[in-house]
């Protein structure tokens, strides 16, 4: 079996499984891929992200960078959102499910965020009674 796997033509040649060799495509995943642009706006997003967050920790124009992070985390969910596996596995499913929780969180920490740069409810809670 082996040796007619591999198109052995003597008994006592050795088998070699190259790097290069062709490698079955049954366990590839089909994925819907981004075009250039959406591509674009989610290698960015994922930047300008990163970089609002760590000028928020580092209380670097903090309510400007509230902003940046919040405009990132949207553009790279969104765009995140967008890339469909088109395989109905169960662990994709599961690893799909973890990355919306994960976009999800993003948003709702820029949001946090500008709640505390701006206090936006506090003149609405903490009225003068």
């Amino acid at each position: 079996m082996a040796r007619e796997r591999y198109f052995m033509k003597a008994d006592d040649e050795d088998i070699f499984v190259l790097s290069d060799d062709e490698q079955s495509t049954e366990n590839t995943l089909k994925m819907k891929q981004l075009n250039k642009l959406e591509s674009v706006i989610y290698l960015l997003g994922g930047i300008i992200m990163v970089i609002g967050a760590g000028f928020y920790a580092f209380l670097f124009i903090q309510p400007v960078s509230c902003w940046i992070m919040l405009a990132g985390a949207v553009a790279f969910t969104s765009m995140q959102s967008r890339q469909r596996y088109l395989e109905p596995l169960f662990s994709i499913r599961r690893l799909r499910k973890i990355m919306s929780l994960a976009g999800w969180g993003f948003i709702l920490a820029g949001l946090f965020m500008i709640e505390d740069s701006f206090s936006f409810p506090s003149p609405i809670l903490y009225r003068d009674q």
